[in-house]
């Protein structure tokens, strides 16, 4: 293959969900208040789980491990996802959405393997 005719990719262009502007504002609302509502849940739930000595069983421990790693899962793409519904420039770098996709992948895989602790735990425990 001749090196002069090799094309490579710099940036992804993200069309968004809608392309008509009046609806914008609402899909960023929507997603704002998703995002906000489960940070702010997963964050009074590791408060929680830290904070009652009480609860200190294996299950209470693996939600305390989950909810960090729920509120990273969810941060990985929702804000990305937020600036791109209300910005004109809608280009991503490819060096930028392949770190994301490589810790999406990885934060899916450890939050999965956890609910198959946290489910194995619940059956060991039944």
């Amino acid at each position: 293959m001749d090196p002069s005719k090799k094309s490579s990719v710099l940036e992804f262009i993200l069309l968004g969900m809608s392309n008509q502007l009046n609806l914008q504002p609402i899909i960023f609302l929507g997603l704002l208040a998703t995002y906000l509502v489960n940070v702010v849940s997963n964050s009074l739930l590791l408060g929680v789980v830290w904070m009652d000595t009480q609860l200190c069983g294996s299950m209470y421990f693996l939600l305390g491990q989950l909810a960090p790693v729920d509120i990273i899962f969810t941060s990985l793409t929702v804000p990305q996802a937020l600036v791109h519904t209300l910005s004109q420039h809608r280009a991503i770098p490819f060096t930028c959405c392949m770190a994301q996709v490589f810790l999406f992948f990885s934060v899916g895989h450890m939050e999965g393997y956890l609910l198959a602790i946290m489910a194995y735990d619940h059956y060991v425990a039944i």
